[in-house]
């Protein structure tokens, strides 16, 4: 996995680097109105520093 930006020095400690995501995705066809058509989400990411993995 890769990430668009750096982790987020507030977000994150000595062990743990946190990566914000943002990404869209369309609605479900039932919910399609005017002025609901997609929705935005946000995401963060925590990776263990030493090991370099994701954490769950």
């Amino acid at each position: 996995m890769t990430f668009d930006s750096a982790p987020d020095p507030a977000l994150g400690t000595d062990e743990t680097d946190v990566y914000p995501a943002k990404y869209t995705v369309p609605a479900p066809e039932k919910y399609h109105t005017s002025e609901i058509l997609s929705a935005t989400i946000k995401q963060l990411y925590y990776v263990n520093k030493k090991e370099q993995i994701l954490i769950l």
